[in-house]
């Protein structure tokens, strides 16, 4: 919420912290969503509660589309988006605190349903793109889940058949393009401010 409020005020995405001046103590998605939000309706305690609410909900409504996905069974999979949303983490935050746990939440369990479409497709380019795009988006939130995302493609080329392997290497560079190609504005702004490739 400071490096919101700093956005807001005409300082930047700084924050100062034990007399130093941190230029991306963070990754920017939930911190300008928030400084959009409480530049348009003030810091009002309902306002943030829907703000952070909406991440909650969506948050529980992906996972029963994932569990779904992996089970083809209507009943467990609501039951996994009931458990989602009853998450005693995801609640304490989402009403406590301007802490972006269900954001995050939200991204991971879309990111592993896209690469989960995307692997088991390669030869459609448009779920790997699409795979691709979310991935990035995901790491203007949070740079730890490249490594998830990598690991997956690698684990998903180590056990293709091997009439399909090419086939999902090259789905793979694209999602990887594709990915750079979000996160390439974020990556040349730290670049020009400490003159080598940072993400947070």
């Amino acid at each position: 919420s400071v490096i919101a409020g700093n956005l807001n005020a005409g300082l930047g995405f700084v924050v100062q912290q034990y007399f130093e001046t941190y230029h991306a103590w963070k990754e920017p998605l939930y911190i300008g969503l928030l400084a959009a939000v409480t530049r348009w309706f003030g810091e009002r305690i309902l306002v943030m509660l829907a703000f952070q609410g909406i991440f909650g909900v969506a948050a529980a409504i992906s996972v029963t589309w994932l569990a779904w996905r992996l089970f083809g069974d209507r009943s467990r999979a609501t039951l996994a988006g009931l458990i989602a949303a009853a998450n005693p983490f995801l609640v304490y935050y989402d009403t406590r605190f301007l802490y972006p746990l269900s954001m995050d939440s939200l991204l991971f369990v879309l990111m592993v349903g896209t690469l989960l479409l995307a692997v088991d497709k390669p030869g459609k380019i448009w779920l790997v793109v699409g795979a691709g795009l979310l991935m990035g988006l995901t790491l203007w939130q949070r740079a730890v889940y490249l490594a998830a995302g990598g690991t997956s493609w690698l684990a998903a080329i180590a056990l293709a058949d091997s009439g399909k392997r090419r086939q999902v290497m090259w789905a793979a560079i694209l999602w990887w393009c594709v990915a750079g190609a979000v996160i390439a504005p974020w990556l040349i702004r730290n670049g020009r401010l400490f003159h080598r490739v940072i993400l947070t």
